[in-house]
């Protein structure tokens, strides 16, 4: 951590554009592995759709997270979760 603070504004940039490359090549790989026939461009859909759904996930907030449980419950939920990461 303390590398990283003492880095420029350019450098944590850099180093998190580096981090996003590798997460979305590691999931290409994934996705490549369960779908062996797909084209490139199919599996880069999929990686993309895979991260937009993470994203909006991530910005659910809690009282969308508790209005979700009351709905459909922790199985709705975790239903929900796995719907939308395929």
């Amino acid at each position: 951590m303390r590398r990283f603070a003492a880095m420029t504004p350019d450098e944590r940039w850099a180093v998190a554009r580096a981090l996003q490359r590798t997460a979305r090549e590691v999931k290409g790989a994934g996705v490549r592995a369960e779908h062996p026939d797909w084209t490139d461009d199919q599996v880069l859909e999929e990686v993309r759709r895979q991260f937009l759904r993470a994203a909006e996930w991530e910005t659910l907030d809690y009282a969308t997270l508790e209005y979700l449980a009351a709905e459909h419950g922790v199985a709705g939920i975790l239903a929900k979760v796995r719907a939308t990461a395929h």
